[in-house]
């Protein structure tokens, strides 16, 4: 049946209905207390516009028929008199004609239009519940003399503020956002003209707006962005019929319902759009059925049937067919009944339905509700609905089903989640249901066992293994395995047997056939085939395997598998074949492979070898000679030939070459010699081969001095010498320059070097962790102060001072080849931060022969420890730390310093080996001799240098005799 057919159907129902009882349907409707209402002015059209904000609370519009009524009205339910008292909203301008001719709400506010007798300077009026009254405002109006502006308004609030939307007769879309206390206007050009005019309805479920319009055929679906602030055309509808939509409309959750002439259109949304599902014409004898107003709530439609003052109710069925149920009709003459319709907010006690007119008359009837023939409610869900007056209760729950505290459903038992109202086994899983459960599948290798239980495969039988093995159920992981097969079988598989034969399994040669007999379960062999002899039970040996051949032992017996036969090899090397089986040595058959100059010789291990070649010959495999010169052998020397002749051989110089000591060497030029076997230039002392060694270049020439780049290489008298430094630079050595270290703030040095010099300006210089060799002075001017950590300095000059600090710590030590002058007048303060010393010690601060000037000096300690200054030779701290007499401890203390001294005079030693050595270099590097001039000069400073070594290992050695006799 398709849908034509479905609304022929309800169309011949509808008549029948209306023909038999017009008043009756499948439930009533009965007007309520005091309705029809009376507005105050008689004429007026009260009703035109109504909308139920609630239950309880109906607003509802005064269309004037002269410029000097304009008013709106909300009837209020009073629960104590049941009755329906009203309260006037007046405009706020005058001349206002349509006040309240729109009306949209949702929870906490509502929205009405008005618009002035010349259907200009339109206003949109926003009102907020507070308490058990609306407060109004009006937040915007129209603008540009738009016409009728505000002739429907619709509201939408599920994202994060309220968007309103307004129509007009212009061919514009108007909406406006609440964002931050305040409204915000919009607008767009609209797809026709009139956009709006005829009516707009919002639903917040699905996040859109439908629009009418005054005089297309056509109807509009906006979607508005989750944001808010934008709406978007995603739908056009166009039923080709003669005023489609330009009546009034009406949504309800996925349901659409738009009037036209003589019929109403439904839609059903599925996700994406608005489908059509169904067409109905009401059968009011008019035409003016859905030129009306329309109104739906949930599975229930109200349409007006104007001209004939009559309501037509609709209800859904089952197949999401809408029914006609019940007409309400109106005998007032030109009332136009049905000029406004509105249901009241779902409920499933109250529904009430507001229905205008054009005369100072408005209709709320009351829905009562039957439980026995009911089309449109079933309120209870889950349970019996029982009668009670007007309304209805619902009974006790329905098995399955439980209270939850809600007068009108009960609630699905989950019987899952309580193990006693279920008797699922545990291995199936408890699935709940509405109303009940149900047990799901068992889980692999178990079968269902009736609506609860579980059995495995193995007990069930419907496992895959074969009668033969055995179906062993592991109960614990839930599988099973298969035993093995019995005795002349083997497993097939994880399930199935083969006998021994058919598996290829038996001990059988690929030779015998296998037999297998199924009664006893037992198996033998075939006989072999020809040229083969049986071997045991299972196995063939074919005649060379058995050494039945009559080959000659020398040649080895070859079968073919595929033809089952034999036949003889070649006779090994130094053999030939005699026959098909026997073999002749090669000597005997004088075809061997030896040269003329070696003999055959028989043998059993290879038949027969060659002897060696005679003397001067030497052996060229196994059967040839070569002469040792063209071997090789002959042990010439290099760049000469060997000469063979009359079986003897000699050694022949090639060109250029002489035979010297049996070497032939090459014959050098006048001025030039021979070295490493090649001739080269001779050069004299001071100079050097060129890469070519055609030619000699001086050492300054070649770039083989040690001069540092600052300092010019100069040539003469064979050998070099480095020119000065630049300007500013100092010699720090005989080859490279430093520049005078000047320290004028707060400044650090690590890691030890060689420089010339360092002055300190009132300045502050910490010197750590290093070696410091100063070519020239160390001085300290005005308020300078030095630190010392982990520092050996050697001072070539002197170290001048004024008034100025110096601190050691306990790893550092000052060593002045030259004097520590202390200017006169000045004292240099010496501190010694000597840290948590707990034994006895000696630490040199200062090694030096000449100290002019007065010293002052602080020794810095954290224990008990004594100590005393030694001046004799510098500056030397001496701790005692322990007065006790343990002659074993002293023992030891003298041991370690014994060790310590001994370590230092082997330093010093070292040191001074060194300084030897590096004499003897600089003597052999720079060639020097007596007219050097400043040779005497540069051993000065080298014999200082070993002479303050020997003087430190003298002292170190005297301490160490003290301390031994101590």
């Amino acid at each position: 049946m398709n849908l034509n057919d479905m609304w022929t159907i309800n169309i011949l129902i509808s008549l029948i209905i209306l023909l038999f009882n017009p008043l009756l349907g499948s439930s009533s409707w009965i007007e309520v207390p005091g309705s029809p209402f009376i507005g105050p002015n008689t004429d007026a059209n009260l009703g035109k516009v109504v909308h139920f904000y609630d239950q309880t609370t109906l607003f509802t519009s005064e269309f004037s028929v002269g410029p000097d009524i304009e008013m709106g009205y909300t009837f209020e339910y009073n629960e104590t008199d049941d009755s329906w008292p009203y309260t006037t909203f007046e405009p706020t301008i005058s001349g206002i004609q349509a006040f309240f001719n729109a009306i949209d709400s949702v929870d906490g506010y509502m929205v009405a239009a008005a618009y002035r007798a010349n259907n200009y300077d339109g206003r949109i009026y926003y009102y907020e519940k507070v308490g058990d009254s609306f407060v109004g405002q009006e937040v915007f109006e129209s603008v540009s003399n738009l016409k009728f502006f505000g002739s429907s308004v619709a509201i939408l609030s599920n994202i994060p503020h309220p968007i309103l939307l307004v129509g007009s007769i212009e061919a514009k879309i108007h909406w406006f956002y609440n964002s931050a206390e305040s409204w915000t206007r919009n607008s767009d050009t609209a797809p026709v003209s009139k956009f709006g005019e005829s009516f707009i309805e919002c639903q917040d479920s699905l996040g859109l707006c439908v629009f009418g319009t005054g005089d297309s055929t056509a109807i509009y679906v906006y979607e508005v962005d989750g944001s808010g602030y934008n709406i978007t055309l995603v739908q056009t509808i166009d039923e080709s019929n003669t005023n489609f939509g330009q009546r009034d409309g009406s949504t309800y959750g996925d349901w659409l319902v738009v009037g036209g002439y003589g019929k109403a259109f439904f839609y059903k949304h599925n996700g994406t759009e608005y489908l059509h599902t169904q067409t109905v014409s009401g059968s009011c004898g008019s035409s003016s059925f859905g030129l009306g107003s329309i109104s739906m709530t949930q599975n229930m439609v109200a349409i007006s049937c104007i001209s004939n003052r009559r309501v037509l109710i609709y209800s859904l069925g089952g197949d999401d067919v809408w029914q006609f149920t019940k007409q309400i009709q109106n005998s007032v003459t030109n009332s136009n009944f049905g000029n406004g319709l509105s249901f009241s907010k779902y409920d499933t006690e109250v529904l009430h339905l507001a229905i205008g007119t054009t005369v100072d008359y408005m209709y709320v009837y009351d829905y009562q509700f039957d439980c026995s023939n009911d089309i449109m409610y079933i309120p209870c869900e889950n349970s019996p609905c029982v009668e009670n007056g007007t309304t209805y209760t619902c009974g006790e729950c329905d098995p399955g089903y439980q209270d939850i505290d809600d007068p009108y459903i009960c609630g699905d038992i989950n019987e899952c989640q309580n193990e006693t109202l279920n008797n699922c086994n545990p291995l199936r899983e408890c699935v709940n249901e509405d109303g009940g459960y149900y047990c799901d599948v068992c889980p692999d290798n178990y079968v269902n066992n009736g609506p609860y239980e579980c059995q495995d495969l193995c007990s069930y039988g419907e496992s895959e293994c074969k009668s033969q093995r055995e179906c062993i159920f592991d109960f614990e992981n839930g599988n099973y395995t298969c035993g093995d097969c019995p005795s002349g079988y083997v497993n097939f598989g994880d399930y199935d047997c083969q006998n021994v034969c058919t598996s290829g399994t038996s001990n059988c040669s690929y030779l015998r056939t296998c037999n297998f007999d199924m009664q006893t379960g037992e198996y033998t062999c075939g006989p072999c085939p020809m040229n083969y002899i049986e071997q045991g039970l299972y196995n063939c040996d074919n005649y060379c395997e058995a050494d039945m051949d009559n080959c000659d032992e020398r040649r080895d017996c070859i079968f073919n598998q595929e033809l089952h036969t034999y036949s003889c090899g070649d006779c090994p090397s130094s053999y030939i074949n005699d026959g098909e089986v026997g073999c002749f040595n090669f000597c005997q058959a004088k075809i061997d492979y030896c040269s003329e100059l070696r003999d055959c010789v028989y043998n059993e291990i290879s038949n027969y070898t060659c002897n060696n070649c005679p003397s001067n010959y030497i052996n060229n495999g196994d059967y040839d000679c070569i002469d040792i010169c063209e071997s090789g052998e002959h042990g010439c020397p290099q760049y000469s030939h060997c000469l063979f002749e009359n079986a003897s051989f000699s050694c022949v110089c090639d060109n250029g070459y002489e035979l010297i000591s049996d070497e032939c060497l090459l014959v050098c030029e006048v001025g030039y010699e021979r070295e490493d076997g090649i001739c080269m230039i001779s050069c004299g002392e001071g100079y050097i081969r060129n890469e070519a060694k055609d030619d000699c270049l001086n050492i300054c020439e070649a770039d083989m001095d040690e001069c540092s780049e600052a300092r010019e290489c100069i040539f003469g008298n064979e050998n070099y010498t480095c020119g000065d430094c630049p300007d500013g630079y100092e010699a720090i050595n005989d080859y490279e320059c430093g520049k005078l270290v000047i320290v004028t703030n707060e400044s650090e040095i690590s890691g030890g070097g060689l420089m010339p010099g360092i002055e300190l300006r009132d300045a502050s210089l910490k010197m750590s962790q290093g070696d410091f060799v100063l070519i020239n002075d160390f001085t300290m001017l005005g308020q300078s102060d030095l630190t010392l950590e982990e520092v050996n300095m050697n001072i070539s000059g002197n170290l001048i001072v004024f008034s100025n600090t110096i601190v050691f710590d306990e790893q550092s030590t000052i060593s002045v080849e030259g004097c520590v002058i202390v200017e006169e007048g000045e004292t240099l303060e010496i501190e010694f931060d000597a840290g948590e010393i707990e034994e006895d010690g000696t630490y040199v601060l200062m090694d030096t022969d000449c100290i002019e000037g007065d010293l002052e000096v602080l020794v810095n300690l954290s224990n008990n420890c004594q100590y005393e200054l030694d001046n004799s030779h510098g500056l030397t701290v001496v701790f005692s730390c322990s007065k006790k007499n343990n002659i074993a401890m002293i023992v030891l203390i003298a041991i370690s310093v014994v060790v310590v001294m001994a370590s230092i005079i082997a330093f010093v030693l070292f040191r001074r080996n060194r300084m030897n050595k590096a004499m003897d270099r600089l003597r052999n590097r720079q060639n020097l001799d007596q007219s050097d001039p400043n040779i005497d000069i540069k051993l000065q400073a080298l014999m200082k240098k070993i002479d303050s070594a020997e003087n430190l290992r003298k002292s170190v050695a005297n301490q160490l005799d003290e301390l031994e006799n101590m």
